[in-house]
Order: structure tokens, then C-alpha cells, then sequence
């Protein structure tokens, strides 16, 4: 298909790199699929520079493969101006991806970047979406395999969010209220008495509670974001 659409001088941006044995390579022989048509550069040019989202689906597709769709917000809504799929969800492959994109769109340089957490950007401020933490935070505290009563998973639930909701400080300073939170969750029971807890906290708490998250993009994307 994509042979076919170059070869009719198709103005469709593609690059594809079949998957083949990974034990040869490292990465060099992952899947990677990007796309992009020329409205979709057009827009992107346009109104990829004041804010970009990056949104992924999972067990939507025929293929067991993450398909991320990348958008942003024109003058009537969300539109998506890129999709790629990529093997995994590590920072090297959805990085990978998103150099290409620059590279077909040079002037695109969002200052801000809405997403699930992703080590892939490591020169714009990310914001978290609420939808997708309180998402993993929901799923952790439920799998049976870290040990948490119904009860207990629900006094967690309720700790973590008020860490993450604590107020903040702009000058990048600790927050003493966000402080006082910590402390309150590392003096409950849940924490004192549950291994896994503390090891999953201890090294996500201040990633999931402390990332910059904004509430009316949040309302706006998942409203328009449904594909």
C-alpha cells in the first residue's frame, strides 16, 4: 500500500520499517510507522506551536501494536495532523518518531506537550493527563498482585490525589502543603504495611503528582478525542 501511494506521486508523507528479527540489532529492525497527509502538515504548521497532544490507543485495533495520534487544537476543535505506530511504548521509539515528524515539519516546536508520561521529551514541559494518571493510578491499586484490600486501595487512592492535588509553588520551590501531604501518605498504614506500595510510589510519586496537568485541556481532549 504505501509502495502504491508513492508511486502515484501521492503528496502523503510515510515512513515504514518493517519489523524483522531484533536480536540482530537493537533498533534498527523495529516496527515503525509514520504518517502524515499535507492538510495535516498544513495544519500542524499552522497551530502545532502553542500546544501538541499525543494520545494513544490500546486493544481498539486488529494488531497488538500502540498507535499514537498526535494533535493539536485548530480554531473548531482537536484535529489529528499525525499518527505513527511503533513496536513498544519505550522513549527511544516514540522519540524516533517524533524526529521524523520535525524533520518533515521543521517549524513545528511545541513549547507544551499533553500526553501520558513519556521520557521521549526531554526539552518541552510536559503536562500530564488527568485522565490517563488517575487511569494507572486506578488499574495499579486494583491488580490483585500488589496485595490491597478494596478498602485499602481506596484510602490510597485518596492520598495520592491529594498529594497531587496540593497546592503549587511557580518558582519550582517544594511546596510545604504538598510536603505535608507526602508526609500524611508515608505515615499511613497502607504505606507502612505494604512492600509494593512503597517501592511503586517511591520511585513515581513525585512524576505522577508533581507534573504540570491542566484541566480544561483535559475536558477538551477527551471530548473531542474519541477515535
Amino acid at each position: 500500500m504505501i509502495k502504491k501511494w508513492k508511486d502515484d506521486g501521492s503528496t502523503v508523507f510515510h515512513f515504514f520499517r518493517p519489523y524483522t528479527d531484533e536480536s540482530e540489532s537493537q533498533d534498527k529492525n523495529i516496527l515503525l510507522w509514520v504518517h502524515q497527509e499535507q492538510w495535516q502538515k498544513e495544519l500542524m504548521c499552522k497551530y502545532g506551536n502553542c500546544i501538541s497532544l499525543i494520545d494513544a490507543t490500546y486493544k481498539t485495533t486488529r494488531y497488538d501494536l500502540p498507535l499514537f495520534f498526535v494533535c493539536v487544537r485548530t480554531s473548531v476543535g482537536y484535529c489529528t495532523v499525525a499518527e505513527f505506530t511503533t513496536k513498544n511504548e519505550y522513549a527511544n521509539s516514540i522519540g524516533e518518531a517524533l524526529d521524523i515528524l520535525k524533520q518533515w515539519n521543521p517549524t513545528w516546536n511545541p513549547p507544551v506537550v499533553l500526553c501520558d508520561y513519556s521520557e521521549a521529551f526531554t526539552s518541552t514541559l510536559v503536562y500530564l493527563c488527568d485522565f490517563h494518571r488517575e487511569q494507572a493510578w486506578t488499574r495499579w491499586v486494583s491488580n490483585s498482585q500488589h496485595g490491597l484490600t478494596k478498602s485499602d486501595a481506596e484510602i490510597l487512592l485518596t492520598l495520592i490525589r491529594q498529594c497531587a492535588w496540593a497546592s503549587s509553588s511557580e518558582t519550582g520551590q517544594h511546596d510545604i502543603n504538598y510536603q505535608e501531604q507526602v508526609k500524611a501518605l508515608q505515615a499511613s498504614h497502607v504505606w507502612k504495611e505494604n512492600a509494593s506500595v512503597r517501592s511503586w510510589l517511591t520511585s513515581n510519586l513525585a512524576q505522577y503528582t508533581r507534573s504540570k496537568s491542566h484541566t480544561h485541556t483535559r475536558k477538551h481532549v477527551h471530548r473531542y478525542m474519541h477515535f
